[in-house]
């Protein structure tokens, strides 16, 4: 929270105002929501019961950084004590890879602006179980939560795995599939997981096409949105996508779809599958940003990318994707993606192993 008070309640009007505007701008874009004031929101600001959550300072900073943007650094620690000072209540969260040294919080982990520094650990053993307790299965057999919950209790090994929330909202989703739960409980690692998710949304796009559906195409789809969550992460367009990376990938040949109808239909389709959403509503009419639904979904997609590339016959595809891999495996940003490019090499060096032994 802020460290300042007293005095600070009643000044730094016009800092408040100029956040009030971009508030109401974020509102009221959508014209599903347009019935609220600027007059309300800073009404509702100067109660002083505000909390003003500044959400992904790691995916900011390590954005950045890793493309040299100069002064950034400086430039987000001057908007902090900015917004501090204007705010009675403020909090932001970060993963731990953020870069130290000139930020928020010093190398050695002193906090410089905020009054106190707290790491959270994610899910304890409690605050697991009564997650899984609370979520709405679909059968809603207290037996099948029960034993999710004992099969985590009982492998160590995937305790810290589900110490995150977002892998056990997805974990508890999956459970209530059989065969995703056989394979969960056969081979569960994070790759695993995602891995089953995409193949849940794949099993939900064909019951909304219906007759319609074709596994080459899907395919393909699949194929775009790894292209462009890689392209989005080696731009520094972290979980949102801007339309120039978008259209490069649309008018790739590969894709068969270089008329530009065709282009705003296939970005519907992406749409559809559930990992990718247009950032405005009109996205009938036009190619636009689009952001990813969590990080992690990107960094997965971004890692079927690479891992498509080494596979690749063409050596010279196959060369750069291990060069990428060789120039970036010490770079925060690609942590969590080459995670996710081992478990999938291990993955599809088993499949080729099972492949040859079948022969």
């Amino acid at each position: 929270t802020s460290s300042d008070g007293g005095d600070n309640h009643i000044i730094h009007k016009t800092i408040r105002e100029k956040y009030v505007s971009f508030i109401y701008y974020s509102y009221t874009k959508d014209t599903k929501v347009s019935n609220i004031s600027k007059s309300e929101i800073l009404k509702r600001i100067n109660s002083n019961r505000l909390l003003l959550l500044l959400d992904g300072y790691d995916e900011i900073i390590n954005n950045q950084v890793n493309h040299q943007t100069p002064g950034l650094l400086e430039r987000m620690k001057k908007a902090a004590e900015e917004m501090i000072k204007a705010f009675d209540h403020v909090i932001t969260t970060s993963r731990p890879n953020a870069p130290r040294e000139g930020g928020l919080v010093s190398a050695n982990d002193k906090v410089v602006l905020f009054t106190k520094m707290i790491e959270n650990i994610g899910f304890d053993k409690e605050g697991r179980a009564e997650y899984i307790n609370r979520y709405p299965f679909n059968d809603k057999k207290i037996e099948r939560k029960q034993e999710l919950i004992n099969f985590i209790e009982y492998n160590k090994e995937i305790q810290n795995m589900c110490r995150v929330p977002l892998n056990v909202e997805i974990l508890c989703y999956l459970w209530q599939e059989p065969v995703a739960r056989e394979k969960l409980q056969s081979n569960f690692t994070t790759t695993t997981l995602y891995s089953l998710i995409v193949d849940k949304m794949n099993k939900w796009y064909q019951v909304k096409v219906k007759i319609n559906y074709n596994e080459e195409e899907y395919q393909k789809l699949i194929q775009f949105i790894s292209e462009i969550a890689f392209e989005g992460l080696r731009k520094g367009e972290i979980r949102g996508i801007k339309e120039k990376t978008i259209q490069e990938a649309l008018d790739n040949n590969k894709y068969g779809i270089k008329d530009k109808k065709n282009q705003n239909q296939f970005m519907i389709i992406v749409g559809e599958i559930g990992f990718l959403h247009p950032v405005y509503r009109d996205y009938e009419e036009r190619i636009q940003d689009h952001y990813f639904s969590h990080l992690t979904f990107q960094e997965c997609f971004a890692a079927k990318h690479l891992v498509n590339n080494l596979a690749s016959n063409d050596n010279s595809v196959s060369m750069k994707a291990v060069n990428f891999i060789i120039e970036h495996k010490y770079d925060n940003i690609y942590l969590e993606v080459l995670k996710f490019v081992s478990g999938l090499c291990l993955k599809l060096t088993k499949k080729n192993e099972n492949h040859v032994d079948k022969k």
